[in-house]
């Protein structure tokens, strides 16, 4: 599954500084699969923070960029 997850963001047309359809295709992907997942992350992502992504699992002390 991560080999195609892959090929499918990297098939996504996302030039610098226009990366919002990745963005997009990442927030419905966490959104889709989080249920799955151990810890269901806090999903920040939105146009007044153009394509940054940010997940919050539980209550962190470390951020990671």
């Amino acid at each position: 599954m991560t080999t195609e997850l892959l090929q499918k963001i990297i098939s996504i047309p996302g030039a610098s500084s226009d990366e919002c359809k990745i963005r997009d295709f990442v927030v419905s992907y966490v959104q889709e699969n989080k249920h799955l997942w151990k810890t269901t992350p806090e999903i920040f992502a939105d146009e007044t923070m153009q394509e940054t992504i940010i997940l919050v699992f539980g209550k962190p002390r470390t951020a990671i960029f």
